[in-house]
Parts: structure tokens; sequence; C-alpha cells
């Protein structure tokens, strides 16, 4: 076991090569360093020149890592560390898991994600190393697949309230240690995060919840609703008639316009994907009319979308899930909502809620956040002043808050989820309950018109690697699985004709091939032979037979 060169026709292939045995005693052949300068005979004993002597040695420390890692499960890590350090006279990476956050901010500095992004996945790790650090584990090469496979477990249990995650949550945290754990580890070093049997596992009433697509009447609908919210009506119209992502929408540049051959060309910023767009006519009249109107230098189609976008694009979700409601639920939108009574301050009642919420059975972890939140919340704080200062999303912070009405029964929080309200109205229009999950699932967003684009365009009968290619998507799979969901109701013509008479009860029609039922085709053929030129014993016949 060791390395070796290789050749291909006679010729040298210039990559070292190296084998070693796994931990289940399999022999493993894996790529090592480049091979550099000359080699002086066939065999690797043979030499070479300087360059090529410090090539084979750079091949010979990959192989002596890869060696002590296959043999870490047998052998103390510390012992394989030393014994590396020993025999390279280098050190091996082994970062101290206590500093996985700092290196994930390394990491994810100058990374094309949100904040909102960024400091969810550096929770992810925060709450990983804590876990790792007091389950006794230090350094990240000490983190094996059976330590991989117990913290999934773990995050299977319920929290505080009683909420356990979505196996899809569940992944997206697996994926993100995957990430960091290939920056932490020591070159060669496996990967426990990417190993096939660390598996996340699906519970029987975990359903998954996609976009729910328009139907054309719902299009209709949806473009009425947005009337009177011009910018919103005008990324809907885009996002519909495209199909793209609404960071694409919102940083649609004029450079990717032209209006002549009436086509988009973008790059998209999710996946860097180029697309090549037609332009249909809604959306054509959307921009003639933004182009006549645009200012000497604008470089966005939309550039009060994309100031949006960078610094409240929670309020194009917002105003968008706004529309939604409008189009599904006009009467209560547009309702002017009821003045709020005995609405008291929380400084006149704190001692009475503080006690109650300190009382009340919960996690010790739930119970300091919410008496901080609550604190925080009598002096006069706003929910952004309270996540600036605590980190804890605003949401969560309406939860609480809410939470400590509830045990106290004291009303201090101004209700604009109370029923009837215009946000009430809102999340029930757009969001659906769910056994597994800490929120609500969304159907109806922004992205939903992504999926109402691709499942029209498969409706009508566009092939799917045509939609790939419009849409910027790598493979059939990811467009099948979470972009057409077709309703039964929209095929049901096409299916009724398709199927044969003894499960339709219906015939094709003689003429023009229009699905009718027997009676019917029965007349339409009787009317038929009644307009053929026959006497009246040859029409009689043919009476009879039909």
């Amino acid at each position: 076991m060791g390395i070796e060169v290789r050749r291909e026709k006679g010729k040298l292939v210039r990559k070292w090569y190296g084998s070693y045995v796994d931990e289940a005693g399999k022999r493993k052949v894996v790529p090592l360093a480049s091979i550099r300068g000359n080699m002086y005979g066939e065999k690797v004993s043979d030499g070479g020149d300087a360059e090529f002597l410090a090539s084979r040695k750079e091949a010979e420390d990959a192989m002596l890592r890869l060696r002590l890692v296959a043999q870490s499960g047998r052998i103390d890590k510390k012992t394989a560390l030393t014994l590396y350090n020993v025999r390279t006279g280098t050190k091996m990476l082994a970062t101290d898991l206590a500093k996985l956050p700092e290196l994930s901010d390394k990491y994810e500095s100058g990374r094309r994600i949100t904040n909102e992004w960024k400091s969810w996945k550096r929770k992810v790790i925060v709450d990983f190393s804590v876990w790792a650090v007091s389950n006794k584990y230090k350094a990240a090469l000490e983190v094996d697949r059976k330590c991989a496979s117990a913290y999934l477990k773990m995050l299977y249990t319920a929290d505080d309230d009683g909420n356990l995650m979505t196996a899809s949550t569940i992944r997206r945290c697996k994926a993100v240690l995957g990430e960091i754990f290939d920056q932490a580890l020591p070159e060669g070093a496996p990967n426990p995060w990417r190993a096939k049997d660390v598996r996340v596992e699906v519970a029987d009433d975990d359903k998954e919840y996609n976009r729910v697509p328009l139907s054309p009447t719902e299009v209709v609908a949806v473009l009425k609703a947005a009337e009177g919210d011009g910018l919103i009506h005008d990324l809907i119209a885009c996002a519909l008639s495209t199909g793209l992502r609404r960071g694409d929408v919102c940083r649609l540049k004029w450079s990717c316009v032209n209006l002549k051959e009436k086509r988009l060309t973008l790059t998209t910023h999710k996946t860097g994907a180029e697309l090549c767009l037609p332009i249909l006519p809604l959306f054509l009249g959307v921009l003639v009319r933004r182009n006549k109107e645009a200012q000497k230098g604008d470089v966005f189609v939309f550039p009060e979308a994309e100031e949006l976008l960078r610094n409240h694009r929670f309020q194009i979700t917002w105003r968008v899930k706004k529309i939604f409601a409008m189009a599904f639920s006009p009467k209560i939108v547009s309702a002017p909502q009821a003045e709020e009574k005995d609405l008291e301050r929380l400084a006149d009642v704190f001692d009475a809620v503080y006690k109650a919420v300190s009382k009340a059975s919960m996690g010790d972890s739930k119970r300091t956040k919410l008496l901080d939140v609550l604190s925080r919340y009598s002096q006069g704080q706003s929910y952004r002043v309270i996540k600036e200062a605590t980190g804890i999303h605003k949401a969560s912070i309406s939860e609480f808050l809410h939470k400590a009405e509830e045990l106290s029964g004291h009303h201090f929080v101004k209700d604009a989820r109370k029923k009837g309200g215009v946000k009430e109205a809102i999340r029930s229009a757009t969001r659906v309950s769910r056994t597994m999950g800490n929120r609500k699932a969304s159907i109806y967003d922004f992205h939903a018109l992504r999926t109402t684009f691709v499942t029209l365009a498969l409706s009508a009968g566009i092939g799917v690697e045509i939609l790939k290619a419009l849409t910027g998507h790598a493979t059939v799979e990811i467009v099948m699985r979470h972009y057409f969901k077709p309703k039964g109701s929209d095929f049901e013509k096409q299916l009724s004709a398709a199927m044969p008479a003894s499960l339709t009860l219906k015939k094709k029609s003689i003429a023009l091939g229009e699905t009718k039922s027997i009676g019917e085709n029965v007349s339409a053929v009787l009317h038929l032979v009644n307009s053929l030129k026959l006497n009246d014993e040859e029409r009689q016949q043919v009476r009879e037979l039909i």
C-alpha cells in the first residue's frame, strides 16, 4: 500500500495515485498530488529531478493522511495526529469545534447570500458545536458517522413548545454542517455528514408542502387584484410570464431586455444559469410602459423593487401575499379593521405578566428568552430594536408576546392577528397548518408564480427539456417534483378524451370528435341519416341498425 504512477498508451499520467485499506477492509485507490518535474526511470524508486521529488513528497504526505484517517476508527484520534506530526514534521489541521462558528463567518464573507440565511446557517453551526462539546467532542476530526447520526436523531425531538422539525429542515441543517466540515477537516479526511449511512428519516405525518399553482382563472383574479399596486402588478406580470425567481425579477436590467426582438437574455442570480426567454404580450406592455417612464441612467427595469430587495425585501413578499388574499378573499382584506378595545399598557401590568410567565410550564431556555423580550417590550423597544439586540426573529418576538398574553390573561399587544383582521386574512389565504414544523406552510407567495409558470407551460404541451432551458433547472426531476403541480380539474377534459368509453361512459362524436354521451351520439347520427338522400325503406333500415 502506498503511492504509484500510471501510464496510458505508454505515456506517464501526470498524477500520483495512492492506495489504502478503509475501515471496512476494502482497498481504495485515489488520485493525489500532480506529478511535476521529470522522472528518471520506469519506477518511482528510480527517482527524478528536484521538482519530481518534491511532488512525490506531497503525494506521500497526502497518502499518510488518508491512511491515518482510515485507521482513525481503530486507533485513538490523538495518536493518529501525533503519528502524522512525527512522520511529516508538519501539523495536521484539527479544527476545534468551538471555533466552527468563526470558521463559518470567514467562509460566508463575500458570498452572495442574504444576511438572514447567513444568520440561520451560523445558528445551525453554533447549536451543533454546543451539543458536540457537551458530549465530550473537541475537534472536527473526532466527529464520526456515529456522532453525526446521533445529532440528527436529537433534532427529531420536540422543542419546548412540542414542535417538531420537518425532514426538509433537518436536511438543510445536515447540508450546512457538511459544508462547514469540508472547511474544517484535514485534506482527505472523510466528511461524516456526507456519508451515505447518515440519513434523514421522514416521519409518516411529515408532509411536504409545495407552492400551489394558479389556474388560468385565478391568474386573471390575481392580476385584477394587483391593479391597485402598480409595482407589485408589474412584478407579478413579469414572474408569471417568465418563471423567474423573485431576485431575478427585481434585479432585471434594461441591458437584458431586447424589445425589438421581444426577448430577455440574463444570468440567474441563484444558480448562474444563462437564460434566453421570449417576452409574452402582457409583460411586453409592462416593459414598453416602463421604458417610456424610465429615467436617464436607470439600470434596473424595476428600480424601486431592487431597492426594496436590498433593504426591505420582506415588504415585497408581504405585498404579494396581500394580493393573493385580495384575489381569494377580497371582502375580508378590504374591510376596515375594527378598533381594538381593552388594550393595556404592558408597563402597568408587567409584574402580573412576568409572574404568570415565570410560573408557566416551559423549557428554561424559552422562558429566559420570553422574559427578556417581555422586559424590552415593556420599555418601549420596537420589534426591530429587540431583534437587533437579541437576534430573535420578529415572528418569534410576536409569538413570545402573544404567549405571554395567553398565560397572563392581559391584552397588551396591538393585535394585528385578531380574527377578521387583514393580517389574519392574508395568513388564512396563503398558509396552511401542518402536523410537523414550527410554522405553517406557505402555499401562495412570490415563488408560487414560478410554479404557476411551469405548470401552465407543461399543461399546454411545452416539453420538459424546453422548460429546463427556460427556467434554468438542472434536472427533469427538480422540475417535475417541485414545480409541476397540476390540479385534477386541469386535465379532466384531456383525461376523459384519452380514456376508453368503458370508464368515461362517453363516446367520440362522429362529426366533431367531441366527447358526448351515447344518447347524444345516437341523436346526432339519426339527424345525419335524415339529411341523407335515401328513400323511406333505406332510411328505416339504417334507423333500425342504429
